[in-house]
């Protein structure tokens, strides 16, 4: 059990485990650590193994999508029937998952070149200061789950 956290993620007497919705939105923030962390480091050989290994072709880029559109889909449907401030949150980040994520699914090769020209625009300092503020996000999204959907 961990004290700083308002909840027990091992197993209680009856044998229950975390809920569906900590436990998507876990997976959403170490999804969002270990894809933005790298900016931090290595910025420009992040974004070129971006650009040249993940958006090089539709069935990779549909395949990143699949992820977090699956944990889009257990947020909207998990979440939307609890009644606190971060459900809506989540609720909402869960159908922005959706839009953006299906849109990459529906066109993967439009979506590609535009995440490429974008990444050849933007600075090494630009790219690292959004891998800050993406894990600083990520850490901030994780402890708000521990707090407010712990049972």
């Amino acid at each position: 059990q961990f004290p700083l956290f308002c909840g027990n993620i091992y197993p209680d007497s009856t044998g229950n485990h975390m809920n569906l919705p900590l436990l998507a939105c876990l997976t959403f923030g170490v999804f969002i650590i270990i894809a933005r962390g790298p900016f931090i480091f290595w910025p420009d050989a992040t974004a070129s193994f971006y650009r040249d290994k993940v958006f090089k072709g539709a069935a990779r880029v549909r395949m990143l999508a699949a992820i977090p559109f699956f944990i889009g889909l257990i947020l909207v449907l998990t979440t939307s029937e609890l009644q606190n401030g971060f459900a809506f949150l989540s609720t909402a980040l869960g159908l922005m998952l959706l839009a953006a994520c299906g849109i990459l699914i529906l066109v993967p090769n439009d979506m590609s070149d535009l995440v490429t020209t974008m990444m050849d625009l933007l600075s090494d300092n630009l790219l690292r200061g959004m891998g800050v503020l993406s894990v600083a996000f990520a850490v901030g999204w994780i402890y708000a789950a521990f707090v407010y959907l712990a049972a």
